[in-house]
């Protein structure tokens, strides 16, 4: 892989959260959580013809975007996009068979993410898949004082609260059903 190469990296990271989605050729309900534009629904939809996403994100301007996208690749029917936040989306119980979240799940509130796995844990059928793409801590001890200087900054410019920690967040998991 050539870090360089944006769209081939892209393309890869996408085909890796297809393999391990492990979706069926049958019909499915799969969540894009904090799903942008689309794009990554998108790309899925010529891997798994019989799949529907449903997206979701904060922002409108993503919303009217994304909906233009997809009407331009004749997908509304098969990719719509709703303006929630992913902590408290307005979806039904049991309502999916799979998620995925790609750099969003990081603007979930603490460390072990909580209300997001619970939202998931909530919306999705027993024994779905999830999978999360994002940056994580490996673990919650302090950092030096330097290097939380850095940290702290690094999440400001991208306006997070503070990153999952790796043991906090698969405990987390755990405790609400994964």
């Amino acid at each position: 892989m050539n870090p360089l190469d944006l769209e081939a990296m892209l393309r890869e990271m996408n085909g890796q959260v297809a393999q391990r989605l492990q979706l069926p050729d049958n019909e499915t309900v799969v969540l894009d959580v904090g799903c942008g534009y689309g794009a990554v629904s998108r790309q899925l939809c010529a891997r798994f013809p019989a799949a529907k996403f449903h997206g979701a994100t904060r922002s409108s301007n993503e919303i009217s975007t994304g909906e233009k996208m997809n009407r331009e690749a004749g997908l509304s029917d098969r990719i719509p996009l709703c303006q929630a936040d992913f902590q408290q989306m307005p979806f039904a119980d049991n309502f999916a068979d799979a998620a995925f979240a790609i750099e969003s799940a990081c603007y979930a509130e603490g460390a072990d993410k909580r209300r997001l796995l619970e939202e998931l844990s909530r919306v999705l059928k027993p024994g779905s898949r999830l999978v999360v793409v994002d940056g994580f801590r490996k673990q919650g001890q302090p950092l030096p004082v330097f290097l939380d200087k850095i940290y702290r900054r690094c999440l400001a410019a991208w306006g997070l609260g503070e990153l999952a920690d790796v043991p906090a967040f698969i405990l987390k998991m755990e405790q609400v059903g994964f």
